[in-house]
């Protein structure tokens, strides 16, 4: 997840690039953390809506059973899409925190029109 910056006899290169050149140098410094389009990884649940709290929140339960708390994505509340006691619904949720997670998709009933 960490790159480590090299000084080598043919300049300042990363350790993929000194790899790759098959070079060796001394190490400059190491730079750990999320990388630009590295994102965290995510599980992607569905369940059903048993009950609406305060401020876009609610509980949910997943198809394996778990209860957890499910908080409306800004893409859901910028188009206003209801979300109702009852409703099924795709909610990410972190690996860090599985008791948290987003709600990115409400699933259309089969008999209503909406």
């Amino acid at each position: 997840m960490g790159i480590v910056i090299l000084s080598t006899s043919r300049g300042i290169m990363t350790d993929r690039e000194a790899r790759l050149e098959r070079i060796g140098g001394e190490i400059l410094c190491y730079i750990w953390g999320v990388l630009p389009g590295m994102k965290e990884q995510k599980w992607i649940h569905e369940g059903l809506i048993t009950e609406s709290l305060p401020n876009g929140m609610f509980r949910v339960r997943l198809d394996n059973e778990n209860m957890i708390l499910g908080y409306v994505s800004g893409k859901i509340r910028r188009s206003f899409i209801r979300i109702l006691p009852g409703d099924r619904v795709k909610i990410e949720v972190s690996r860090y925190d599985s008791t948290k997670g987003r709600i990115i998709y409400r699933i259309r009933n089969k008999d209503s029109n909406n």
